[in-house]
């Protein structure tokens, strides 16, 4: 194990079985849809509606595909209208290339609002700060 630095029986179904590291999957799918949008390929559909509009931005902070529409829509609601959205046509000219190196860790389902920071070994699965103040506090987790 890594975190422990103790042996570990693998699965039935060998390496394959073991768990994703979370946090280098989201960087490869990150780096593949840059790669993608850098090379002018759209085959990225929106994610934020259901009518499979090809997406023309991504929200960091919601980790959203949006279309023209729902870009729109993002920067007037009051919740999301601070979120850093990245623009395909300007991701090719390399303006977004900061962004990308200083991408942190995912968004907490329960708290959209907190990013997975921390990891909890009982549950065996990523969390965040207030994942593990209120729900993996005890001495269960």
């Amino acid at each position: 194990c890594p975190i422990c630095r103790q042996p570990v029986s693998l699965p039935q179904n060998g390496v394959e079985g073991l768990k994703d590291n979370f946090f280098i999957a989201s960087l490869v799918k990150a780096v593949t849809e840059h790669n993608k949008v850098r090379q002018g390929k759209d085959d990225l559909l929106c994610t934020s509606c259901e009518e499979g509009k090809p997406a023309t931005s991504r929200c960091s902070e919601c980790a959203e595909f949006l279309c023209e529409s729902c870009e729109s829509a993002h920067r007037l609601v009051r919740a999301t209208r601070g979120h850093t959205l990245i623009i395909f046509e300007e991701l090719k000219t390399g303006k977004y290339d900061s962004v990308f190196r200083a991408r942190k860790a995912p968004p907490c389902s329960k708290h959209p609002e907190e990013i997975l920071k921390l990891y909890c070994r009982t549950c065996e699965t990523p969390i965040c700060n207030a994942c593990g103040l209120f729900e993996h506090r005890d001495s269960q987790h």
